[in-house]
């Protein structure tokens, strides 16, 4: 096996795991997934009703004005 590609597997493979196993949070782990789709809405619903209300605008109207994109990154 060429030695560039075993050095890129032996990264992959340590990225996959916490830098401490026997330290990290796996129980906060699952949480924080099971909960950030509504974290992520709730973000999104707050930034357009101060969009709006910086603008002079009521919240139902906003989205005649202008168009909010988001872009979702995983970790």
């Amino acid at each position: 096996m060429c030695l560039l590609l075993v050095k890129w597997a032996c990264r992959i493979i340590r990225l996959s795991f916490p830098l401490c196993v026997d330290c990290y949070d796996y129980a906060a782990h699952v949480l924080w997934h099971a909960h950030a789709s509504k974290l992520g809405d709730r973000f999104v619903i707050d930034v357009r009703r101060r969009l709006a209300s910086s603008a002079g605008l009521v919240q139902a109207r906003f989205a005649q004005h202008a168009r909010l994109s988001f872009a979702r990154v995983a970790e």
